[in-house]
């Protein structure tokens, strides 16, 4: 038998179209490559071999192998041919990567006359120069795992670097990713592990494919977070859900929503025990439905759900993610109903969402939304661009049954930030403290030239009482409100505010913001219960005692002109109306100015006055007013009815 001598030669080129050089038989630095390549680059492998007539009619065949492991290899055939000068035979293949990872190429040849098969570097009865031929040539396709690692660090990847937005990634071993991150792909190999801690983020431009065990971890010190920008999401994805058990009856509620598409809750994490439930809500009827009675049976993207859990626990939600918008359109609005107009809506992104930043759509939805302070045990009010955390719902407030809006991809964010932290300018956060019971309930003031002194839908938000004491303030006499946005700061702006006690009994209010209200302005919190009045600027705390019966509107928020100082002129101050006509009984004050205030704010009337002449004309409608005299270096408030 005539002994052929051969070379395999490996070519590994950026692009096919160009002048490809053939390799030499005794080349031989072109076996062991270690090449980079990018996903979809084409790149051409090429074999050749001399000395020898190869016959097609023996049945010889050659080809090459790939594989990711470098043990388990698929092996291509290529059609031979002669190059037209002598003997040598060549077969050769253009080829590109469409999934990132580490790639073995080796030659194989099969001799038809004993059906022997020779691949990786041949064997001795078929090749010559062996030792040079003994290696597979390695191909680098997007940016690869080398070992189990962190993300951030360098020595985790081949290429010595932490992968950027351009990159195609491949992991290929357990990464754990607890900073910021960014992959233009992502692709977990199958048996691989690729998590998200709880202080993580990655954005992916493109596509995210998932083989292996893919996990986004939650605890008490926050949740992981991942945004894919454009590409689809394939495989299942498990993102967790930390759940702080119920201590008592106000606290360790919960407003749940799910990343996960559609999901049963019979036989998942979230099956209620016998102390916990898992609850939707019905805007008809304004009732809570209990899964346990069968309604609802699923947890659906986009809709959101309130849980309490007897215990502390890391729960999963499992499947695959939701990467779409959210319409919704024609929500119920119901008259009669108890929450005439209120839907519970649902984060339904593995990552934290701006409210209505850019693409919500809103149309007949109040402006802001509202989610469930657990800590405070009440309501807390989203503006735009407020922060809704993964996981969590929120509810809406529809001003008829012909609305719409869409929760949209466009609106996700990386934030672990609670939005109430976060105080803008012109806009004051009063918060009702109720310290024996561990709750409290914020009540906001902005000021938006766009916006009226009655209720702007735009602007301002309707009270949802929570466990906390109820605080608010008033607009147009009747309509309770959380979020309060008037057209302007004056230094006449009073803003009355109500006050219903809870089961407690020694409560304080705090303000912040006040730093950030421009141009700077005296503010000043008024007691009508004990006609006391504290310039918040000095200091921001007030504290009082609350009893049953005490009248709900007993506090006020002034703004005036600073250099003032208010003063409590408790039992020197007395004043009432007799035939519309306001009589002043206080011999210590001196000449002044008078003003009254309806019970949106607004001034009604303003009179000078001298220390003789102490009868004020009045001619105003029936109702309650404010009244607040400046004497000097003083203010005093009080509250008088007109019959």
């Amino acid at each position: 038998m005539k002994k052929f001598t051969f070379l395999l030669l490996l070519l590994f080129l950026y692009a096919a179209t160009q002048a490809l050089p053939w390799g030499h038989r005794y080349d031989v630095e072109q076996a062991n490559q270690n090449i980079t390549v990018d996903i979809n680059t084409s790149f051409r492998v090429s074999v050749e071999w001399g000395e020898g007539d190869w016959d097609g009619a023996m049945g010889s065949a050659f080809g090459y192998g790939t594989s990711t492991d470098g043990t388990n290899w698929t092996w291509i055939e290529l059609p031979w041919f002669e190059d037209g000068e002598g003997s040598n035979k060549r077969c050769r293949a253009d080829v590109s990567i469409s999934t990132p990872g580490k790639y073995y190429y080796a030659y194989r040849m099969i001799k038809a006359a004993n059906g022997g098969t020779s691949y990786s570097f041949g064997s001795t009865d078929w090749a010559e120069n062996l030792a040079d031929l003994n290696a597979t040539s390695t191909i680098i396709v997007g940016e690869v795992s080398k070992t189990d690692g962190s993300w951030a660090n360098p020595d985790t990847w081949e290429d010595g670097t932490k992968p950027t937005n351009s990159d195609n990634v491949a992991i290929m071993h357990d990464v754990n990713i607890s900073s910021n991150g960014e992959a233009k792909s992502l692709y977990v190999y199958s048996g691989k592990i690729f998590t998200i801690e709880d202080n993580g983020n990655i954005t992916i431009t493109d596509d995210l494919t998932n083989n292996g065990t893919f996990t986004i971890q939650s605890n008490l010190d926050g949740t992981g977070s991942l945004i894919t920008t454009n590409g689809p999401i394939s495989g299942s994805v498990t993102f967790q859900r930390y759940i702080v058990g119920y201590p008592d009856a106000t606290h360790g509620w919960h407003f749940l929503s799910s990343p996960i598409e559609t999901f049963n809750i019979a036989g998942s994490a979230f099956d209620p025990g016998a102390d916990d439930v898992v609850y939707g809500w019905d805007e008809t009827t304004g009732i809570w439905m209990n899964s346990k009675a069968g309604d609802p049976t699923q947890i659906v993207s986009g809709t959101g759900y309130l849980t309490s859990w007897k215990s502390t626990d890391t729960k999963n939600f499992s499947g695959n993610l939701n990467n779409s918008n959210i319409p919704k359109s024609n929500l119920s609005f119901t008259d009669g109903s108890s929450y005439s107009g209120w839907h519970l809506l649902g984060n339904p992104f593995p990552c934290a969402l701006l409210w209505d930043a850019t693409s919500w759509s809103r149309s007949n939805v109040n402006a802001n939304a509202k989610i469930w302070n657990e800590s405070n045990a009440s309501y807390s009010d989203i503006s735009q661009n407020g922060i809704i955390p993964a996981t969590q719902g929120f509810m809406v407030y529809v001003t008829g049954s012909t609305n719409s809006l869409t929760i949209p991809t466009a609106d996700r964010t990386h934030n672990s930030q609670a939005w109430y932290k976060d105080v803008d300018v012109n806009t004051i956060k009063l918060t009702a403290i109720d310290p024996e019971g561990s709750t409290a309930q914020e009540s906001i003031i902005k000021f938006n030239e766009n916006s009226t002194t009655g209720f702007d839908n735009e602007f301002d938000s309707y009270f949802l009482a929570g466990y906390a004491p109820q605080f608010y303030s008033v607009i147009n006499d009747v309509i309770a409100v959380s979020t309060n946005t008037l057209p302007e700061i004056s230094e006449q702006l009073s803003i009355p505010f109500s006050f219903i006690k809870n089961s407690s009994s020694n409560f304080y209010i705090e303000a912040e913001g006040l730093e950030n209200i421009f141009p700077q302005t005296l503010v000043s919190l008024v007691d009508l219960k004990t006609n006391t009045t504290q310039n918040l600027l000095e200091n921001p705390v007030y504290t009082f005692e609350s009893s049953e019966g005490d009248d709900a509107e007993r506090f006020l928020i002034q703004f005036g002109v600073l250099g003032l100082e208010e003063e409590n002129l408790e039992n020197k101050l007395n004043f009432y109306i007799y035939n519309n006509t306001l009589n002043i009984v206080n011999n210590d004050l001196q000449a002044g100015t008078i003003q009254l205030f309806d019970m949106i704010g607004q001034k009604v009337m303003e009179k000078n006055y001298s220390s003789a002449d102490n009868s004020i004309n009045i001619n105003l409608p029936s109702a309650y007013y404010i009244v607040r005299i400046i004497s000097g270096k003083n203010i005093v408030n009080g509250k008088i009815h007109i019959d």
